[in-house]
């Protein structure tokens, strides 16, 4: 594939703009003062849910400050989709770059994306924050009943193999799920619904609104186990 293609395989929507460079070449082109202290929290990630030799897509990963140490340091093949936003600055980077590993595409990340992946990647996905926000402001808390992950989110997430991870950094937009306890509750159940385990939340001590959900894909519900006793229905008691 070239530096730059509109691709027709299937798999590809043609309305978005497919990009082949190097990991760094927008944090170097458009960099960070803390790019040593998104390497090491991107380190650290990939020692806890094993993202090394994995297909990652990343949904709204603008500038790739993050995406650039998921693919150097695992070494995972990346993928980015993003708008050129808000200053349009990103595509002018990626047009000049040499070729390099990193797939980065210039589109709407709430499309569907046909091309398989192992690791579903947010942090601070812009839908899916503010989506968090406007339903715990209007209804002053979170309802039992919502659904805390954007349903096009979810659906990228349903495509995400058995043990795949979905990885979800907010950026404070989110809520803080001491003041509502129906909101983690949810989460969980929403991802179950969807054939995902929600494993661990993290959080910020001092802006708790700062939050890590990891997600893992589960394979078919079980029906029996120990097939050497007679058998019976079975249900799972943890978590």
């Amino acid at each position: 594939m070239s530096r730059f293609a509109t691709i027709s395989r299937p798999g590809y929507n043609l309305r978005m703009r497919h990009y082949r460079v190097p990991p760094d070449q927008i944090a170097r082109s458009l960099p960070d003062p803390r790019d040593g202290a998104i390497r090491g929290a991107i380190g650290q990630l990939i020692a806890r849910y094993g993202l090394r030799h994995k297909r990652v897509l990343s949904l709204g990963g603008g500038r790739a400050l993050e995406e650039r140490w998921l693919a150097e340091l695992g070494p995972n093949n990346v993928t980015v989709i993003d708008l050129d936003h808000p200053n349009g600055n990103i595509e002018p980077v990626l047009r000049s770059a040499p070729a390099g590993e990193m797939h980065y595409v210039i589109g709407d990340a709430l499309e569907p994306w046909e091309e398989p992946f192992d690791v579903l990647y947010l942090s601070g996905f812009a839908p899916d924050e503010m989506r968090r926000w406007e339903i715990v402001t209007s209804h002053q808390g979170w309802p039992v009943d919502a659904e805390p992950f954007h349903p096009a989110v979810m659906a990228h997430a349903g495509r995400l193999p058995v043990g795949g991870w979905m990885l979800v950094q907010s950026i404070g937009y989110s809520l803080d799920a001491r003041g509502n306890p129906a909101y983690l509750p949810a989460a969980a159940a929403q991802m179950e619904r969807n054939g995902l385990r929600l494993v661990e939340v993290h959080r910020f001590v001092g802006l708790p609104g700062v939050m890590l959900y990891a997600g893992l894909r589960m394979g078919p519900a079980l029906t029996t186990f120990h097939g050497r006793a007679e058998p019976e229905p079975i249900e799972r008691i943890y978590p």
